[in-house]
């Protein structure tokens, strides 16, 4: 579990934690929220991988690689995208922003992780306190000692000037800029 400021670079770790997967000749899913926020991510790996593709089909928004190992992308527009596939590493993007995130996760993606005893990569920019909240603290606990959580704020990310974040935070109003880019949990209601 990932809980990053904006502009930190979570993509980057989530694309490398796939990419070790794809080249190890794994199994390999991401999911976003919606169609329109996987494209970004979905050409990255078509330039990035395209020496070593085998097959590219941009209608199902799967890579396989000439080592076996392969990619398919999902919006979680479909609450249950992806059910009946397996996967030994997938990565959950913008997670905050899925609004039937608890039933995505219990009811299809972490099943399709049980016969390759596969891992998820979870991330995403606070969005409130949902269910991508329940699941950081998972990371937290004790009892659960399989989750592993991380807390990023936007100041992490060696290439975002200083000054510029403190623009925002000069310029934006406290509670958007603690959730925004201190990535913390807040209720906006």
């Amino acid at each position: 579990m990932a809980n990053c400021g904006r502009r930190f670079g979570k993509d980057i770790l989530e694309r490398n934690y796939i990419c070790d997967g794809i080249l190890a000749g794994e199994a390999t899913a991401w999911y976003e929220p919606e169609y329109k926020s996987l494209m970004e991510n979905w050409n990255w790996f078509c330039h990035t991988m395209q020496p070593i593709t085998r097959r590219k089909s941009e209608v199902e928004k799967r890579l396989d690689l000439k080592n076996g190992g392969y990619i398919e992308m999902w919006s979680l527009q479909d609450k249950d995208a992806s059910r009946g596939r397996h996967y030994k590493r997938v990565v959950v993007n913008e997670a905050a922003k899925v609004p039937h995130l608890e039933y995505s996760w219990n009811a299809v993606i972490r099943i399709t992780l049980a016969d390759l005893q596969g891992g998820a990569f979870i991330g995403s920019t606070p969005k409130g306190l949902n269910y991508f909240k329940a699941l950081f603290d998972r990371g937290n606990d004790p009892l659960e000692p399989e989750w592993s959580s991380f807390q990023y704020s936007t100041y992490d990310n060696p290439y975002i000037p200083v000054s510029e974040i403190e623009e925002i935070k000069r310029t934006t109003p406290e509670l958007v800029f603690n959730q925004e880019i201190m990535a913390q949990f807040i209720s906006m209601e």
